[in-house]
This record gives structure tokens, C-alpha cells and sequence, in this order.
């Protein structure tokens, strides 16, 4: 069965939105002491089943998600599973009460962001911090490449709509690129003009 929580936020805590796959409600009450006493302020779904939690991740977004690894129930991978088919870009973090090292190391090779143990669980907000400043980043770099992508099409589709021949050189005087006025100019396509000696083409000379 699945359980909501929401805290009010505080005025200087940083909102958080989590996802907590966990059956075991202490070690829930444990995982959110610890978030909130390093300032955020939480607001979280538990769910206890990997039914429950693909329907929750359908129908809202996390900052994060916490799962427990449980084999008697599920296991982290599983759980991994049904959030790489979400195609939601949410740090996953594993927190379990015994996983070997082996099966940490796989959790990571999948695509989990990190794992924590219960018994060090103090770990968890130091995790969480490092998942979500590399979340921000990922978010960051995206948006700069989508501002360059954004702002080539804009240069492309300038540069070829300009009245005026342009010629890019190298520095042996090949060209490089054209713009359309260019070609139309010289009576050829663009494309025939690329590593063509420029003092060839406009002024009739074999050498500059």
C-alpha cells in the first residue's frame, strides 16, 4: 500500500521531492530524519511494491529515488529497470541492509548513482548531495547544448540567406565554406567550390 507525506517547507531549505521504495517504515522514518536535518525540506512518496512504483513514477516527478534493496521482495535492479523504462532522468540511489560488493558494483554498472548501507546511513545525505549537484550539471550542459544547437541554426540560416558573397579560407587560401550568393556568383554549387584555391577561382591565377 502506498503512503504520502509532505512537510512544509522551511524558509531557507532546499526542496526536495523524493521517491522512497521501502517496506519497512522505521528505516523510512530514518532516511527522511536524516534529509531533513541537512535542510531540506521533503516531500516523499513510499511506495512497497515494483507495481507501486512504476505507477508513481508514471504519474509524477522526483528529484530522486531511494530504493531499498529487498530480495526477499524485489531487487535494485528491478527497481532500475522499471525507472530506465520511465525514461526519467532521476537519480537512483540503492539503500540496503546487506548488499556485497559484487552487487553494489553491478547496481552501479546499470546506471544506479550511488549505494548506501543501513548500518552507515549517515552516508545518505552526503550522497544525495553529490547525485543531485551532478543531476544539475547534466541539466546545465544540456541546456548549453541546446543554446548552441539553437544558436548554429540561427548562424547557418543567416549566412546563407546573406546578399553578399562570402568565402571562408584556410591558411593556404582553400576555401573552406560558401555561403549561396557565393556560388550563385561563380556559376557552380557550394559544394564544388570546397578546397578550391580561391585566387583560382576569382581571379584566374595558379598562384596568389
Amino acid at each position: 500500500m502506498k503512503k504520502t507525506q509532505a512537510d512544509k517547507p522551511l524558509l531557507s531549505a532546499r526542496p526536495l521531492r523524493a521517491l522512497i521504495l521501502e517496506d519497512n517504515p522505521h528505516d523510512v522514518e530514518q532516511m527522511v530524519e536524516l534529509l531533513k536535518m541537512v535542510g531540506y525540506a521533503l516531500s516523499f512518496e513510499v511506495v512497497d511494491s515494483l507495481a507501486h512504483l512504476q505507477q508513481q513514477l508514471a504519474r509524477t516527478d522526483y528529484d530522486i529515488l531511494l530504493a531499498a534493496h529487498n530480495p526477499r521482495a524485489w531487487t535494485a535492479t528491478d527497481a532500475l529497470k522499471i525507472l530506465k523504462k520511465s525514461r526519467k532522468d532521476v537519480p537512483f540511489v540503492v539503500v540496503a541492509g546487506t548488499l556485497g560488493g559484487l552487487a553494489a558494483v553491478e547496481c552501479i554498472k546499470q546506471g544506479a548513482a550511488d549505494y548506501v548501507l543501513k548500518n552507515r546511513l549517515q552516508r545518505l545525505p552526503v550522497v544525495v548531495e553529490r547525485v543531485l549537484r551532478d543531476k544539475a550539471h547534466r541539466e546545465e550542459a544540456a541546456r548549453l547544448q541546446k543554446q548552441i544547437h539553437s544558436a548554429k541554426q540561427e548562424w547557418e540560416l543567416t549566412f546563407d540567406v546573406v546578399p553578399d558573397a562570402i568565402f571562408f579560407v584556410d591558411d593556404q587560401c582553400r576555401i573552406q565554406r560558401v555561403n549561396r550568393a557565393a556560388a550563385v556568383l561563380l556559376g557552380l554549387e557550394p559544394s564544388q567550390l570546397i578546397d578550391k584555391y580561391c585566387y583560382e577561382l576569382l581571379h584566374d591565377r595558379a598562384e596568389p
